[in-house]
């Protein structure tokens, strides 16, 4: 049996490390009603082919983005970040699968995690902080401060 789990290792080795991701930055800190960017790096060899690529980008249980074979599909998208959260497929060419987040709500705080499968796939989670100042906290008639659970990444006054 091990001379097989060698075997079965050593012929796919280059797997193992032919496809990792990474970010510049594991945890963002934003104003309440600001635009984020949140960004995911990975390899292009020559030119990037669209339709091996997969994106997703998700918020706990919540689906972002999901964009397969060059498409995305905009109905995958939560509600709470409809017309709200984009990929910015132009840096997808440049080995980037960068979200944008325009708005930046109370609820947009919390862990993201961005999947990237392009002849192999690796993930990676990112922390989103949302700072609000006592006069956002005054005009924010949406605002439920009572109702975060222990999930909700604690927002910060300025």
């Amino acid at each position: 049996m091990r001379i097989f789990v060698i075997f079965v290792l050593t012929a796919y080795s280059h797997l193992l490390h032919a496809f990792t991701i990474t970010v510049p930055k594991d945890q963002y800190v934003v104003e309440y009603g600001s635009n984020v960017t949140i960004e995911c790096h990975f390899q292009v060899q020559k030119q990037l082919d669209l339709l091996s690529l997969v994106v997703y980008w998700e918020k706990e249980d919540k689906q972002i983005i999901q964009f397969v074979h060059g498409k995305e599909d905009a109905k995958a998208q939560h509600s709470s970040f409809r017309h709200r959260a984009w990929l910015l497929e132009d840096q997808l060419f440049k080995g980037n699968a960068a979200l944008l987040i325009t708005d930046v709500k109370l609820q947009d705080a919390g862990v993201y995690c961005c999947v990237i499968g392009y002849g192999g796939a690796d993930y990676k989670r990112i922390t989103l902080k949302v700072n609000v100042s006592m006069i956002d906290v005054e005009n924010c008639s949406t605002c439920d401060m009572n109702s975060r659970n222990q999930n909700d990444t604690l927002f910060e006054e300025t």
